[in-house]
């Protein structure tokens, strides 16, 4: 029942609440698989607080290095350290707090951060069940590593999850095949990365992003002829 209403309090934006409940959950509990899924809840809820406002920051253009929460987002990493080395934490959650703390350095704009987290992420997970996990990790520190022009590893991360994944994102089409633009790779592997995101999702808003950069492409190339 408290797990319940922790969950509840959670969803209705009761965070106060819900860790309250989650925490005397963790703390407290008996039963391991209560006390990993409050931990992870509470894990959850530190990300969301982080994340929020970057996202909200990013979609409207604004990036202003001073605004990162460097301290908040070390913080939560090391509460994902602690969720997942407790000995009485479920391996379902273990993996999902590995892997926030693997997301939290892409949010945070730490692109070699996320190459050494997703290096040891990988090196503990390939070959394993948590192909979702996995395929997740791999998309965050594909783009990360692309803002290093790290561009054949960048590639890799993406090609892995279109090999492995058993329902691949459309938007993993769309990341490739800007790696391999900006990898200046042969015109065939844009054009088959681009015609994979035509085939599976012609009218996604993956798809149209595309159509506008080629389109402004072609506009310029007919200017610059003049």
């Amino acid at each position: 029942a408290r797990m319940r209403l922790g969950a509840l309090c959670r969803g209705s934006g009761r965070i106060t609440e819900a860790e309250d409940i989650f925490g005397q959950l963790a703390r407290n509990s008996a039963d391991p698989a209560a006390a990993s899924y409050a931990g992870l809840h509470l894990v959850g809820m530190h990300y969301e607080r982080l994340r929020k406002p970057v996202f909200e920051r990013r979609a409207s253009g604004i990036y202003d290095a001073r605004q990162v929460d460097h301290a908040g987002w070390a913080a939560l990493r090391e509460r994902c350290r602690a969720l997942a080395e407790a000995p009485w934490c479920r391996p379902k959650e273990r993996v999902r707090a590995e892997l926030i703390a693997v997301e939290s350095y892409c949010w945070e704009r730490d692109a070699r951060g996320a190459a050494r987290a997703g290096d040891n992420f990988f090196a503990k997970y390939d070959g394993s069940e948590y192909i979702d996990q996995l395929a997740s990790a791999r998309l965050f520190v594909g783009i990360e590593v692309r803002n290093l022009k790290w561009y054949e590893e960048s590639a890799e991360h993406f090609r892995w999850i279109i090999q492995h994944a058993p329902e691949v994102p459309s938007r993993v089409y769309l990341e490739l095949w800007i790696t391999l633009r900006r990898a200046e790779a042969p015109e065939h592997e844009i054009q088959e990365a681009e015609d994979l995101l035509m085939s599976v999702a012609p009218d996604s808003g993956w798809a149209n992003y595309i159509r506008i950069i080629k389109r402004q492409e072609a506009q310029c190339d007919v200017v610059n002829a003049r």
